[in-house]
């Protein structure tokens, strides 16, 4: 009953993207029957399972790791490859520890990404910021250009560049304006 529920819930880009998922898992077990087990495909199967985890969540691409080894054990019986049941355990555990490296190596940077990104905006978010000037309250009732704030917390050199409209200024006939200045406002 929750298994059904959950699925009629799928919206259907989530279809859409579950049914390409499931076409390539079975596109590489199909070139992985092909080739037989003398050539080795299952690098091929960490795409698919880097996309289920970049689509949809960790659980989803460990599941992603699970399907992909069972096909990979499917083919390799299926062409009589060599070993014992032995062999055969190691070899699968082998295969979904690798890929389930790519899920958590793929998890992490997502991680990272997102914290780094929720900094950049907590920071944006807290900055006290003049309407008219555009300076920023440094605290202690100091308030600085944005681009000093930038010079003094940026780990990197800005990378300066002038805008369309700064630059039609700086440069047309006759300007007086300075491609240094351009686009500090005077009124402070």
């Amino acid at each position: 009953m929750e298994y059904t529920r959950a699925l009629t819930s799928l919206s259907s880009s989530n279809t859409k993207s579950i049914a390409a998922l499931l076409a390539m898992y079975a596109g590489i077990w199909l070139l992985d029957i092909s080739t037989g087990y003398n050539v080795s495909v299952f690098g091929i199967y960490a795409v698919p399972v880097a996309c289920t985890v970049w689509l949809f969540n960790a659980r989803a691409g460990l599941f992603g790791v699970a399907i992909a080894s069972l096909l990979w054990l499917l083919a390799y019986l299926m062409d009589g490859g060599p070993g014992g049941p032995l062999i055969l355990f190691l070899h699968v555990i082998n295969r979904a520890a690798l890929l389930s490296f790519v899920v958590l190596t793929i998890v992490q940077t997502r991680r990272s990404t997102e914290a780094k990104h929720r900094a950049v905006f907590d920071f944006v978010n807290k900055l006290q910021t003049c309407r008219s000037c555009n300076h920023v309250s440094a605290g202690d009732h100091t308030w600085v250009g944005l681009d000093a704030l930038i010079e003094e917390y940026a780990e990197t050199g800005r990378n300066l560049k002038l805008c369309p409209e700064c630059a039609r200024r700086a440069y047309s006939l006759g300007s007086t304006m300075q491609p240094a200045t351009c686009g500090q406002k005077e009124e402070c």
